[in-house]
């Protein structure tokens, strides 16, 4: 908004600004100031929001488009893209899903401590085959048939439905001078439809091999793991806001699992190049 249109709609005649006093002409100016950068935020917000939606459609709309278009004339430019719903996800679609390579923002309330950190990561998410070395070693350690049962009158359980490696590189504002990084191999094994367990070859409360219960909730897309350690257990919830942005909490608890000593909060992004 100029400035002048600022002060027309604070009641002030352009005409009458020079008898103004200078002490509130001021006021005047940094109200202005106010204003605008409240309309860049709002802009570079709006920004964000095309970005994530035009994303959201790009994964999920229609792969001859430009055909129907053609067929259905301008009916087809006033049509609302398609919204993105994690309902009905599966674990097979959110393991296939998270491949790629994601620009994560952690914060972290650590409750024993009363200390919060922020921290930023990069995250990459490989898909493996079944008969990967790394795959046989986390297999072979808990006895797991390494290779998926081959399935002809619907699902049998338990088996393999998904394997992948995950990397991370990143920094955390408590310890700024160190890089935290790692990686771990994990196995996703498929006790039902919408439960089983996942195997790491490095856990998340502690870096040990670890074998967690897994629940896929179908009215909402979330996936949750509950994995008990030596010393605590850990409680992880992952779901999808769009194709390319997903949530993380986790919470790390008291070996009993009642009390809750840290917890955290991450957005992690697709980077798209």
């Amino acid at each position: 908004m100029p400035f002048l249109s600022f002060v027309a709609s604070c009641g002030i005649p352009s005409t009458q600004i020079h008898r103004i006093p200078s002490s509130k002409l001021n006021d005047v100016y940094r109200n202005h100031a106010l204003i605008l950068e409240s309309q860049k935020k709002r802009t570079r917000n709006e920004a964000w929001v095309r970005m994530i939606s035009a994303s959201t459609f790009n994964e999920n709309g229609n792969e001859n488009g430009n055909e129907n278009e053609n067929e259905t004339g301008s009916d087809a430019n006033n049509q609302e893209p398609p919204r993105f719903s994690p309902k009905g996800m599966t674990v097979d679609e959110l393991f296939t899903r998270s491949v790629g390579t994601w620009k994560s923002q952690r914060s972290s309330h650590n409750l024993l401590w009363q200390h919060v950190e922020q921290g930023e990561s990069e995250i990459i998410v490989e898909s493996l085959e079944h008969d990967d070395a790394t795959v046989a070693d986390i297999c072979a350690m808990y006895n797991v048939e390494p290779r998926p049962r081959k399935v002809e009158n619907g699902d049998e359980y338990p088996h393999i439905c998904q394997c992948c490696r995950m990397s991370w590189e990143g920094s955390s504002d408590w310890e700024k001078d160190e890089v935290l990084s790692g990686s771990t191999i994990m196995v996703v094994i498929k006790d039902g439809p919408y439960h089983g367990r996942l195997l790491r070859s490095v856990g998340y409360a502690e870096s040990i091999p670890a074998i967690g219960s897994w629940v896929m909730r179908p009215d909402d897309g979330m996936f949750v793991l509950e994995t008990s350690y030596d010393r605590a257990a850990a409680e992880e919830r992952i779901w999808f806001v769009t194709p390319n942005m997903r949530m993380r909490v986790a919470l790390i608890k008291t070996q009993s699992g009642i009390g809750v000593i840290n917890a955290s909060l991450s957005t992690e992004i697709r980077k798209m190049s």
